[in-house]
């Protein structure tokens, strides 16, 4: 590898980042470009084809590197490896990104800033991001394989996209973008560590995605917190959602053919339902939703599968089953109604299996179903307003039901309901 001097006020060096990479004698030669202090405007991209390592001679944040004209500052050529190392990286151009790396080449960034208003673009390419900051616009991740580490997206975003699996970790998004979701897959199987949202958008998986994360953490969402639609699958694993400020919104949206999974996560105050699916499938092992202006889980048409669920501070239904839902419940606990006529569990038309149910302080009754059919085992009701409500040619099976300081009755049967009590 050969080690050239860039320096904007030393003879002796070359004058420019451009004009090192272009230079004949170091054709088809690994170059090391040791950067002086400043800030260095090219007139022409700086392609790489070789493989360039750029290091700046006084640490990171001392030099900036930015293009005159409509065109990128790199542009990383198939083949190609670029390095940069506490690089600040400048564009204007709002239509070509500062960075570009091609299909079949690397990218390696470490402690450098990216601002510019379009996207720093990686498609099919390998790459490894530590410790960048992005401005304005963000990351595109297209069909490219890799990681991101470390990093900060202000107002900017990140989009994951293409047949890859990358794995994004301990990375922070604050502010929102007036164009694109902050956090977005399409058609990818990444794997998101450690990550938050802050103050700004959402999580948006589609186009038959395959997504895991893990800790992930969205505050204060301006938009759509975390949706999930077109035939993708998503894992959520120790997620909270709280705070959300766009309003009448869910806090987790399930849509279609599309699956979505929770393990061990919390939404705190929705300012609609926490967890909605429609036509979709939910499975829940350990969730907890707390003040929710309506319901806290409704399955609208689709199937959920529920452990471990508790609820607290809920606006309407701590679970709304409706449209011929299909849903099966394993410990359930329900606490602080804000509508008196509205049940803990509501079921139109649907059919479920509810088992190890606790409702306290409950205004309404423990469940209101309205036809279709329900099995309840262990369930157990104490200063509710009342038991089990049924209607229209609902039927019922009740296996161990305790009820305590209910203000009306155990079992309300109207309209041709049929109820087996065990």
């Amino acid at each position: 590898m050969i080690t050239v001097r860039v320096s904007k006020t030393d003879p002796a060096a070359t004058s420019s980042l451009g004009k090192a990479v272009r230079e004949h004698r170091h054709a088809g030669e690994d170059l090391h470009l040791r950067v002086a202090p400043g800030d260095y405007v090219e007139p022409l991209v700086i392609g790489v084809r070789g493989r360039v390592v750029v290091t700046p001679d006084e640490g990171a944040g001392t030099v900036t590197v930015a293009a005159t004209g409509e065109t990128n500052v790199f542009n990383v050529h198939e083949g190609g490896s670029l390095e940069l190392h506490g690089i600040s990286v400048r564009s204007a151009s709002e239509e070509y990104p500062p960075l570009y790396v091609q299909k079949d080449a690397r990218l390696r960034a470490v402690d450098c800033v990216f601002t510019a208003p379009r996207r720093v673009n990686v498609v099919g390419a390998r790459a490894e991001i530590v410790g960048c900051r992005f401005e304005e616009s963000g990351l595109l991740w297209d069909a490219s394989e890799g990681s991101v580490s470390e990093c900060y997206f202000a107002g900017a975003v990140i989009a994951v996209q293409g047949r890859c699996s990358p794995k994004i970790s301990g990375t922070v998004f604050t502010g929102a973008h007036e164009d694109w979701h902050t956090l977005y897959v399409a058609n990818a199987s990444p794997e998101f560590t450690d990550c938050a949202l802050v103050d700004g958008g959402g999580v948006y998986v589609r186009d038959r995605a395959r997504a895991e994360f893990t800790d992930l953490r969205v505050t204060g969402s301006y938009d759509w917190p975390v949706r999930v639609y077109e035939r993708s699958k998503a894992t959520f694993t120790r997620m909270v959602v709280e705070g959300a400020r766009k309003e009448d919104t869910d806090a987790f949206f399930v849509h279609g053919d599309s699956e979505g999974t929770l393990n061990d996560c919390e939404i705190t105050d929705a300012t609609r339902t926490g967890v909605a699916i429609e036509g979709g499938r939910l499975t829940v092992r350990g969730l907890t939703v707390t003040g929710t202006a309506t319901d806290a889980v409704l399955v609208d048409g689709g199937q959920a599968d529920v452990t471990d669920l508790r609820c607290t501070r809920i606006g309407k239904a701590a679970l709304l089953i409706a449209d011929g839902a299909r849903v099966t419940v394993a410990g359930m606990s329900v606490a602080e109604s804000g509508v008196e006529e509205r049940g803990a569990i509501a079921s139109v038309r649907s059919r479920f299996e509810v088992s190890d149910l606790r409702v306290s302080r409950w205004h309404g009754p423990m469940a209101i179903v309205v036809g279709g059919r329900g099995d309840f085992e262990d369930i157990v009701g104490h200063d509710v307003g009342s038991g089990i409500h049924s209607r229209e040619d609902a039927t019922l099976k009740v296996r161990g039901m305790v009820l305590r300081d209910a203000r009306e009755d155990g079992l309300n049967i109207l309209d041709g309901t049929e109820v087996q009590l065990h």
